[in-house]
């Protein structure tokens, strides 16, 4: 937004000034629009919050500038223009982009923060799958065992009866 001001303020033909303040005024409304996004992250956050709020003053004071900036231009005060956005715009920016980079910080940091809780949490998950699968084969096994014994035993009583009767022994 600053660049384009400047560019406005400087530019020789009105046509290249429209441009510009076009341009400015594009910028303008995409920060609100980029602001409504920052506002929905920071609801459940209070640390967010508080940040998103000093973002709020600090972009209000810059648009307010880049306004009083436009009007000025508009009503043709060039050096009234240029010494507001010398004054007032490019240390509002600066503030606005500092502001903008503690937020990206605190961002990042609950980004990283959330990624070791995802990762903790994936661990967690995989030993207790890892814990099902020894406990549902350690399961398997007793079962495939109850099940031989089963049929074992009975195939070991047909096998005892069929010695006895090939001993001689009718009375099985």
């Amino acid at each position: 937004v600053r660049v384009s001001i400047r560019d406005a303020l400087l530019s020789r033909t009105p046509e290249e000034q429209a441009g510009h303040l076009a341009t400015v005024q594009s910028l303008i409304a995409d920060v609100g629009v980029k602001s409504k996004a920052f506002a929905a992250l920071a609801k459940d956050d209070a640390e967010l919050r508080t940040l998103y709020h000093g973002y709020e003053v600090r972009l209000d004071a810059f648009v307010d500038v880049g306004k009083r900036v436009l009007g000025a231009e508009a009503a043709g005060n060039r050096a009234e223009a240029l010494d507001i956005m010398f004054k007032e715009c490019i240390p509002d920016a600066a503030a606005l982009r500092a502001h903008l980079q503690q937020v990206r910080a605190v961002v990042l940091n609950k980004a990283k923060k959330l990624e070791g809780e995802m990762a903790t949490a994936v661990r967690r998950t995989q030993q207790l799958i890892a814990l099902l699968s020894v406990l549902a084969l350690a399961f398997g096994a007793w079962l495939g065992r109850l099940v031989s014994r089963r049929i074992t035993r009975n195939v070991t009583t047909v096998r005892e009866a069929l010695d006895k009767v090939a001993s001689g022994n009718l009375e099985v």
